[in-house]
């Protein structure tokens, strides 16, 4: 048989329990209106971009700010674009022409094939 100190930890879960389920509840329609909300937008914005396309002059969309801000984060970042490192500079036409040296024959003169 439980001890009144277990019963009352029970009850106390329970009682817990109930809160974060009523929490969990209230978060999900709350992030459904979101999403209601984040659709009538856009909706909105494709009417009258379908419009335009058609030569009709819609209804101006008017966006509150709450609206403004959740487009914007829901764009994606930009990266910015890497820098590419200088090239080293190039050896001179001199000294690669020193460098290549042409073949000789035993007594140091130039090689000649007459």
């Amino acid at each position: 048989m439980p001890s009144s100190m277990q019963l009352e930890r029970r009850a106390l879960l329970r009682k817990e329990k109930a809160l974060l389920r009523e929490s969990e509840q209230k978060e999900f329609e709350r992030a459904a209106e979101e999403k209601a909300k984040k659709h009538q937008a856009y909706l909105e914005r494709l009417e009258a971009k379908l419009a335009r396309i058609a030569g009709v002059e819609p209804a101006a969309v008017v966006l509150t700010e709450p609206e403004k801000e959740a487009l914007v984060e829901e764009a994606a970042p930009v990266k910015p674009k890497r820098r590419r490192r200088k090239a080293a500079p190039k050896k001179e036409a001199d000294h690669a022409a020193e460098e290549r040296q042409e073949p000789r024959d035993d007594l140091g003169e130039h090689f000649d094939a007459s």
